[in-house]
Formats: structure tokens, C-alpha cells, sequence
């Protein structure tokens, strides 16, 4: 029951994650860019 429960949780942050990656990889290098910038 634990272990079941427990799979469907980390498969649905698998999801989350290849959901959200290429989004995030898009916005990453402006903002490192900013902070590198910044003083």
C-alpha cells in the first residue's frame, strides 16, 4: 500500500519535473545573467 502510494507520488514529480524543465532551462540563463551582472 506504502510502496504504491509512494511510486504514484515520485511519478507524478517525474511528470512535474519533464513538465517544467524546458521552461525552466529557458528562464535560467537571463536570471544568471542578471545576477552575474549585478553588483
Amino acid at each position: 500500500m506504502y510502496s504504491i502510494f509512494w511510486l504514484h507520488l515520485t511519478g507524478r514529480l517525474q511528470g512535474l519535473v519533464v513538465a517544467v524543465w524546458p521552461s525552466a532551462m529557458a528562464a535560467l540563463p537571463p536570471v544568471i545573467h542578471r545576477l552575474g551582472t549585478s553588483p
